[in-house]
C-alpha cells in the first residue's frame, strides 16, 4: 500500500533528553553559585551580664567603669553618666569623647529602664561605638515582684 496511512514500517519518535538535562543542570549550578543569604538585621553585639558573679581576679588591672543610665520620668529621656545628669545626646557625645581620652580602655555599662524607647537605647549605643568604646555592656535588670 503505497501512500496509505499506517504502514508496516512505523517509526518511533525518540526524544533526546541529554541536551535538556544539561541545560537544567547548568541553570541549577548558576543559581546555587549566585545565591546570597541576607544578613541578619536588628542585632546588636553586646556583652550581657551573667546571673551569677564571678570571683574577682587579683592579677587583673584596675579598669574604670563608665555607667550610663537611661530613664524616662516623663516624655523626655533622662541621661545620667556616672551619677551626673546630662542634657541630650549632644552633651553625652561630648562627655564620652572626653572620657575616651581620659580612660581609653574603660568598660561602659548601660543601665536602661524598661520604659525607655529602643530608638534612644540604640542612639546611645551608637555614640559609645562612635567614641571607640569597645567594651559596652547592659546592666542586669533589677528583679521585680
Amino acid at each position: 500500500m503505497a501512500g496509505g496511512v499506517g504502514g508496516d514500517d512505523d517509526e518511533y519518535i525518540q526524544l533526546n533528553l541529554t541536551a535538556m538535562v544539561d541545560v537544567v543542570m547548568l541553570l541549577i549550578i548558576f543559581f546555587v553559585t549566585n545565591l546570597k543569604f541576607p544578613k541578619e538585621e536588628g542585632t546588636l553585639s553586646a556583652n550581657l551580664p551573667k546571673a551569677g558573679r564571678a570571683a574577682p581576679n587579683a592579677n587583673a588591672p584596675k579598669i574604670d567603669k563608665i555607667v550610663i543610665g537611661l530613664d524616662r520620668p516623663g516624655d523626655n529621656v533622662r541621661i545620667i553618666v556616672n551619677n551626673q545628669p546630662l542634657q541630650g545626646l549632644k552633651a553625652l557625645d561630648v562627655k564620652l569623647f572626653s572620657l575616651q581620652r581620659q580612660i581609653p580602655e574603660a568598660e561602659v555599662t548601660m543601665d536602661v529602664k524598661p520604659d525607655v524607647p529602643y530608638n534612644d537605647v540604640v542612639q546611645v549605643f551608637n555614640l559609645c561605638a562612635r567614641n571607640r568604646f569597645t567594651k559596652v555592656a547592659f546592666a542586669q535588670p533589677a528583679a521585680g515582684p
